[in-house]
């Protein structure tokens, strides 16, 4: 019976001794280090940027200049600058001239109503009862005077509301280059809360010598009293 046949060697250079004079191979790099010139698993080589629109990693800051997830360029959370006094007293006087700009049609119908009306008589107002001449509007002109200086007040106020929810700026604020946003996540309020807030700067901050607004001298926020109602926050843009 015949002997089976030696296995033939194995492919390559697997157990080749080194042929004499070659130098030998380096070492291998300790344990946990990558070899020379090679970059760590996950991270950038030197002088690359990362690639566009990547987010931060978890429980990381993103890159500076830009904003985080969700949130517009410019706001920096707790850090971002606050709005000062003067700032805000004059977007409110701008925006008060954009509410005035929508009852122009008004003011123009009440003073064609008293150029169209009639001389009359009418008591005077110390009280005595003595009558005098005086100018009284026509009748049919001023009504529309007073309707059309309505519908100027509460479509100024829907610009506003709408503005504010939408972009966080009126022009007034836009003027004074300053927004109004989410005191938590730093996006536009929305038209719901826009209108609350402009609901509670009249009825609540604008009460007990307007001590609602002025709230923002000494809070630590800068907020008045609507701004801690809508939980909004009055930043520089």
């Amino acid at each position: 019976m015949s002997s089976a046949p030696p296995p033939p060697p194995p492919s390559g250079n697997w157990g080749t001794p080194p042929s004499p004079g070659a130098p030998p191979p380096p070492p291998p790099p300790p344990f946990g280090q990558q070899p020379y010139g090679q970059q760590p698993y996950g991270q950038q080589p030197y002088g690359q940027q990362p690639p566009y629109a990547q987010a931060a990693p978890y429980g990381q800051q993103p890159p500076y200049g830009q904003a985080p997830y969700g949130q517009p360029y410019g706001y920096t959370g707790p850090q971002a600058a606050r709005a000062n006094f003067g700032q805000r007293l004059v977007a409110t006087i701008i925006d008060g001239l954009v509410l005035i700009a929508f009852c122009i049609p008004a003011i123009v119908l009440f003073i064609v109503s008293l150029a169209t009306g009639s001389d009359g008589l009418c008591e005077t107002f110390d009280g005595t009862g003595e009558l005098t001449t005086c100018r009284q509007a026509n009748g049919g002109v001023l009504a529309l005077a007073f309707l059309a200086g309505a519908v100027g007040v509460i479509g100024g106020y829907i610009f506003l509301v709408v503005r504010l929810g939408r972009t966080g700026q009126t022009p007034g604020r836009r003027a004074m280059s300053i927004r109004v946003v989410d005191k938590q996540t730093g996006l536009p309020i929305g038209g719901a809360r826009a209108f609350g807030r402009y609901l509670f700067a009249g009825f609540i901050s604008g009460q007990i010598c307007y001590l609602g607004y002025l709230w923002m001298l000494w809070e630590k926020d800068r907020r008045t009293w609507h701004d801690m109602v809508v939980g909004s926050l009055v930043i520089k843009d």
